[in-house]
């Protein structure tokens, strides 16, 4: 009884239990909608506080699991990122225990969360990749996707972008794997957003904003389809980042209204702060600093109220810079504090770093404009922590500002040398970070152009396809237009042809019955002659009519096989017979009493009957409809050729045409192809190369070995050497470029050898100081010397002053770099007084700025001044930035190693202006030739295209060409084989009619043979004319019918002869 009891007591109480649970799961659903649209911290403190009152009465099972994960994501929305960690370890450490796999899984995946929004995304990545290695174990596609993309997302922080778009594509797959097995699971539809939300993303960080505002937009369609309002938000406020990215501010701000709009409706009160902070980010960057402040108090509003403490931060630093940019540092310096203080609360490095930076540089600014003392210490206190920060975190964006910052208060507080210091390091990060930017512009620029290439690969080969398609619909639709009107025309000449007979017959019978009662016996046969005649031709006309109606019928049965058709045709002229010579008896009988003629043209009527059973078609005739076809296909290779033409044309002006010169060339070059003279190609391609071979020197590369081919080629040994010496230094000089310094080598000593042979010593010096650069740039300087020096000597020889210049100037270098400044002052020295001599004002700026440095090196101070003020303004003179840039840099160098740090730091300035405008230049001009570069690519991909897509044609026509040419010969022979078996049996049986003659055979039967025999032949006969009365005629029936029946005549009177000769000598008294 006590057990008893106890039992029913530990049912009641897990009742108790189970409801309690219940309603404490309905009361926080009913608390967790409410902070959701509210979403104000003392919502969030009152679920949690149930949620941890909840907590209490959980046995540890899979329920606790999950209420602790409920847990953990309060804390983390709260921004309470260390609660939430807290709590989503506690929910692992149980869920192992239980061997809980799918909550081990959640559990790694809420942990990674956190540590994400915390910033550690070390941490975060380590938890996501055990979530998915469980999901992976259990086959949880979805789940796996959601790791896919958050471990992306990780990546992308941390600006590995190509790793993030792998993962990003993953996601996506899988997403589209679900899609295929599930298509109208909405769950998976908003992972695909989701992923093509991402995707974008990376494009947008990669740069590369239309592709991302593509993705953009299919995420935005299928949030629309849903009608996801959270989701189309979203969607609108990426892509009015995009916008804003690309300075379009009307159109940003047209989206971000549009993000507004709906997010105010769902009270989104997170998303609505942050749509708050990017519209003030559009007003402010159109200096307009009231509407950006609006909307900045805004978001500050909601984010106070939500509790999230990093938004909080991140609109504090916003207020505080339009506060900086209006001049109000007071204001900007304390929403800067208030910002810093909640990112120290919180810990996030990055944004503590750059609230120390831009307190630092506040102070600063202060300090400039009101100069007031007691600043200076705050300033540098402020800007030491951003920089300490900075380089611990390693952001060298950061970095450089700290640097510019702390250079800008030396600056001003006179402490020029640490100025000049901090200058140089500010001026190195800035270099550091131009070189990185312009290095992931190029690689991103490759990449869209890669994907852009690879695009239109696909369309053409789409493009082409459709074209196919297009094609064959058009060519069915002719067909059968075509044979809608031989139809047309064949229904008309049949009802005709049914008239006629109608028309004849009845003439016939009227003709039998007017006549028949009259006759005298004078005139009956002729009168039975026309009968007969008339009846016979009636017949034809009516039995070919009849073959032609039921010929594709006999065909499809024959399989087209000459044997069985003649076979198959003497049944049935056999069984039509009877109807002709019935009709032929009884009108030859209105004039003959007694019956009618019994050897008239009936008997051997069921000859031409046959004839129309046979297959029209023939291997020639056959033939026919195949070489229409064959000229149609070539027709259709010629016009993919013009299509090749052009766009080879195309691609010449994608090449050439961006000036003038390449326009003249281009057109030369086109004159110059069909030209006799080997020279003038050869000038023309040199030319273009030329004009080539910084912006495309792969093509450059080309053109100077077509060169080079048609160079050896030219008869006269003078005028081949000149030229493929030519060819060949043009060749060193892009392998030069390029960086392979042996393949140059190789063809520099290649032209040097010929020319020494045919004596050219201009291209030899020429030769000579190209090999001594190359030398010099692998750092051989001793034979690099020896070869200058050959050029110099050479140079000297035939007088060429500019090529002393250049040698003088190229041995001072290799003095320099060897560390002997005497020697190398004095070529340098030999080189500037030829410089001066000649008037060369470019050189004379570079000698005198290499002259200065020397002497600096040299401690010969004032002659060091004197030369680098010279270069200077000699630059300034004829406007080169970059000797101008070389002669700050020279003169920041010469008054730092003498202490003159004011004039140093105030030099380095100026070297910094000019460097930032000729990397931009550089960076800009670059960027634009691998844009023609891969333009070009891109349209000779596109002719290669058409060239592979015309070979595939011309392949399959002749494919097809070949099969059509190998059935017909099967054919032919099949053919020729029964047609000579049926010549011989036809040969027999017409032998076989005089053995019958020795016999005594009836006369009927006699007739019946001779019928059969003649009728066969007369069948073989027509069935080999068919095939060229049906070309004559083009297969018209009528036209057809008078060529039968022509034939038909003049075989009649050799079938009339032949059955009166075996009448009369062998059965004419037979019965």
């Amino acid at each position: 009884m006590i057990e008893y009891c106890a039992i029913q007591f530990y049912i009641f109480t897990s009742y108790i239990l189970r409801f309690t649970f219940y309603i404490f799961s309905f009361l926080f659903y009913i608390l967790h909608s409410s902070a959701q649209q509210s979403n104000n911290s003392g919502e969030y403190n009152r679920t949690t506080d149930s949620l941890l009152s909840l907590l209490k009465s959980y046995r540890n099972d899979t329920n606790k699991v999950k209420h602790l994960h409920q847990l953990s994501n309060e804390y983390r929305q709260m921004g309470k990122y260390d609660d939430g960690l807290k709590y989503g370890k506690s929910a692992l450490e149980l869920a192992k225990r239980l061997q809980f796999k799918n909550g081990m899984a959640f559990s790694y995946h809420i942990i990674g969360i956190n540590y994400h929004n915390k910033g550690d995304f070390e941490n975060a990545l380590e938890n996501y990749d055990k979530s998915l290695k469980i999901k992976e174990e259990l086959g949880d596609k979805r789940g796996m996707a959601i790791s896919y993309n958050n471990i992306g997302i990780v990546h992308a922080n941390k600006g590995d972008y190509d790793k993030a778009l792998e993962f990003y594509m993953r996601a996506l797959s899988i997403r589209e794997e679900i899609g295929v097995e599930h298509p109208n699971d909405v769950g998976n539809k908003k992972g695909m957003a989701t992923s093509y939300n991402n995707i974008g993303l990376f494009h947008a960080d990669k740069g590369n904003y239309e592709k991302a505002l593509e993705f953009y937009f299919k995420s935005l369609k299928i949030m629309e389809e849903l009608g996801d309002k959270n989701g189309m938000a979203n969607s609108y406020n990426n892509i009015g980042l995009i916008h804003s990215n690309k300075g379009d501010y009307e159109k940003a701000l047209e989206f971000y209204l549009k993000d507004l709009k709906i997010t105010e409706e769902l009270g989104g009160k997170n998303g609505m702060a942050s749509t708050y902070n990017n519209i003030g980010i559009i007003y402010m960057n159109k200096d307009d600093y009231e509407k950006a402040l609006e909307f900045y108090l805004k978001a500050l509003k909601i984010t106070e109220e939500s509790g999230d403490k990093n938004a909080i931060a991140y609109t504090y630093n916003n207020i505080g810079v339009i506060h900086a940019n209006k001049g109000d540092y007071e204001k900007a310096l304390e929403f800067y504090l208030n910002s810093l203080k909640i990112r120290e609360e919180i810990g996030e490095k990055k944004g503590i770093a750059d609230s120390y930076i831009n307190i630092g540089l506040l102070y600063s600014k202060e300090v400039q404009i009101e100069r007031p003392l007691n600043k200076f210490p705050e300033a540098r206190i402020y800007l030491n922590k951003g920089l300490q920060l900075s380089i611990e975190i390693g952001i060298k964006d950061f970095l450089k500002d700290v640097y510019e910052g702390l250079s800008d208060l030396d600056s001003m507080l006179g402490n020029y040398k640490s100025a000049y210091i901090y200058h140089q390091l500010h001026a190195l990060y800035k270099d550091s970070l131009f070189n990185e930017e312009t290095t992931k512009q190029i690689a991103d620029m490759q990449t869209r152009y890669e994907a852009d290439k690879k695009e239109k690969e696909n369309s053409i080969l789409r493009k082409n396809k459709e074209i196919r398609i297009l094609e064959g619909k058009q060519k069915e639709e002719q067909e059968r237009l075509f044979q809608e009107k031989i139809e047309r025309r064949n229904r008309l000449q049949y009802s005709a042809i049914v008239l006629g007979l109608f028309v004849l017959f009845l003439g016939i019978f009227l003709f039998a019955k007017r006549y028949g009662k009259f006759t005298d016996g004078r005139d009956t046969p002729w009168r039975v002659s026309t009968i007969n005649a008339s009846l016979f031709i009636a017949f034809l006309i009516f039995f070919e009519f009849i073959t032609v109606l039921i010929d594709p019928f006999i065909e499809k049965f024959t399989g087209g096989e000459p044997m069985f058709k003649l076979l198959l045709n003497a049944v049935l002229a056999t069984i039509i017979f009877p109807i002709h010579h019935y009709l032929e008896k009884k009108l030859s009988g209105a004039f003959i009493p007694g019956g009618g003629h019994n050897s008239g043209v009936g008997k051997y009527l069921g000859a031409f009957v046959l004839v129309y059973f046979i297959d029209f078609s023939h291997p020639i005739v056959n033939n026919f409809p195949q070489i229409a076809k064959i000229n149609a296909d070539k027709k259709t290779i010629n016009q993919r050729k013009s299509a090749l033409s052009a766009g080879n044309n195309c691609f010449s002006a994608s090449c050439f045409a961006q000036t003038p010169t390449f326009d003249s060339l281009s057109r030369l070059l086109n004159k110059t192809q069909k030209s006799r003279s080997d020279t003038a190609r050869i000038n023309t391609l040199n030319a273009l190369a030329y004009e080539l071979q910084s912006t495309n020197p792969d093509t450059a590369l080309i053109l100077y070995n077509q060169a080079l081919e048609i160079a050896q080629g030219i008869a006269s040994p003078t005028i081949r050497l000149k030229e493929t010496a030519t060819a060949y230094y043009n060749i060193g000089i892009i392998c030069k470029n390029k960086g392979n310094y042996e393949k140059a080598l190789d063809y520099y000593l290649k032209a040097l050898s010929i020319k020494e042979e045919i004596g050219d010593k201009k291209g030899m010096a020429e030769s000579y100081i190209n090999i001594g650069i190359i030398h010099t740039d692998k750092g051989n300087y001793e034979k690099a010397l020896d070869s200058y020096l050959k050029a110099l000597s050479i140079k000297k020889e035939i007088g060429d002053k500019n090529g002393m210049a250049v040698s003088f100037h190229n041995i001072g270098v290799i003095h320099h770099n060897k560390g002997d400044f005497e020697k190398a002052l004095e070529f340098y020295l030999k080189s500037l007084s030829i410089k001066e001599e000649i008037g060369d004002k470019n050189g004379m700026a570079n000698s005198y700025n290499n002259i200065g440095l020397l002497n600096t090196n040299l401690k010969k101070f004032a002659e060091a001044r004197k030369y680098l003020k010279k270069s200077l303004q000699l630059s300034k003179e004829i406007g080169t930035k970059e000797w101008t840039r070389n002669a700050y840099s020279g003169l920041s160098q010469l008054d730092s190693t003498l202490g003159n740090w004011k004039s140093a730091y105030q030099y380095h300035k100026l070297y910094s202006v000019y460097n930032d405008s000729i990397l931009n230049e550089e960076t800009t001009k670059q960027i634009a030739d691998m844009q023609t570069r891969y333009e070009t690519d891109k349209k000779e991909k596109e002719n290669q295209l058409l060239r592979k897509e015309e070979q595939l044609i011309e392949l399959q026509k002749k494919r097809a060409v070949e099969e059509a040419r190998i059935n017909a010969e099967k054919i032919s022979k099949r053919n020729q084989l029964q047609y000579t078996f049926i010549a011989i049996v036809l040969f027999i049986l017409g032998m076989s009619l005089g053995v019958f003659k020795r016999f005594k055979v009836p006369a009927k039967v006699m007739v019946v043979a001779v019928f059969v025999v003649f009728m066969l032949f007369f069948e073989f006969t027509l069935v080999l004319t068919d095939p060229v009365i049906d070309y004559v005629t083009g297969g018209a029936p009528l036209l057809k019918l008078m060529f039968n029946s022509v034939i038909a005549g003049v075989l009649f009177f050799l079938h009339r002869k032949s059955e009166k000769w075996v009448l009369r000598k062998g059965g004419e008294n037979r019965n």
